[in-house]
């Protein structure tokens, strides 16, 4: 319960998280991997760097799993998203945590960058993406 409201689940659609640890997908991209580092040093200048918690939830002070506020995860990333690791590595930890006990999902669209859905709201990869969300919002 959260200021009165109960969270039944969270969808992540392609999350920005960031780490000091690099990863196979940054090398679709080094120029704008590094661009997101900076943008992040813009947006919260009193960070502690690619390692807070705020962008990293797998940092090691990162709050625990157990204090998750829901039951039931979705994370969509884009196969060709230099982020897509960082999401995909979210799922496995949510997948097999002990202290987490919810239903985590995970979906990926082959080929895609980060936010395709944006430029190409009618193809089909986005048309499914879409469909993805609506039975995970639309599951009793």
């Amino acid at each position: 319960m959260y200021g009165g409201a109960k969270l039944c689940g969270a969808i992540l659609i392609h999350p920005y998280f960031l780490s000091s640890k690099k990863d196979e997908a940054e090398e679709f991209n080094p120029a704008l991997a590094e661009k997101l580092v900076q943008l992040w040093k813009i947006a919260c200048p009193s960070s502690t760097g690619l390692d807070d918690p705020w962008i990293n939830p797998l940092a090691d002070d990162a709050p625990p799993l157990a204090t998750l506020g829901c039951k039931r995860v979705l994370i969509l990333v884009g196969g060709a998203d230099i982020l897509r690791d960082r999401g995909r590595a979210y799922y496995e930890k949510l997948k097999e945590s002990s202290e987490w006990k919810g239903e985590v999902k995970y979906w990926e669209a082959s080929g895609e960058g980060h936010g395709f859905y944006v430029f190409k709201p009618k193809s089909e990869l986005s048309e499914a993406q879409d469909q993805i969300i609506a039975d995970f919002v639309n599951k009793v």
